[in-house]
């Protein structure tokens, strides 16, 4: 599952010292808060983690909408000049009043 640097024979001895030291009649007890503490101790890295992550998601937000603001601001610059452009080139009323000779198709 995960290695914490030693083999079997290291676990080996821990477990036969923790007998000598504990005893066999209050072993399972610290067998099971070390359980409980291990537990806990995961809780919190995944908390952190868990953290961590939305702070990521949070700034990876943040940068998306500076990048939108910009992008609008530009295509609003690009509108207003097409705009100005085209008010600028607007035919004069006397070519629209012309009319055109456009030939008619024969059926």
């Amino acid at each position: 599952m995960f290695d914490l640097g030693f083999g079997a024979g290291e676990l080996l001895l821990i477990a036969m010292l923790a007998l000598i030291f504990v005893g066999p009649k209050d072993l399972p007890k610290l067998m099971y808060e070390i359980g409980k503490k291990i537990s806990y101790l995961r809780g919190l890295g995944d908390d952190f983690r868990r953290g961590m992550n939305e702070i990521a998601y949070q700034e990876e937000l943040v940068k998306l909408k500076q990048e939108i603001e910009t992008q609008k601001s530009s295509l609003e610059q690009a509108a207003s000049s097409v705009s100005l452009t085209a008010e600028a080139s607007e035919p004069s009323p006397e070519i629209i009043d012309t009319p055109v000779n456009v030939p008619s198709k024969e059926v």
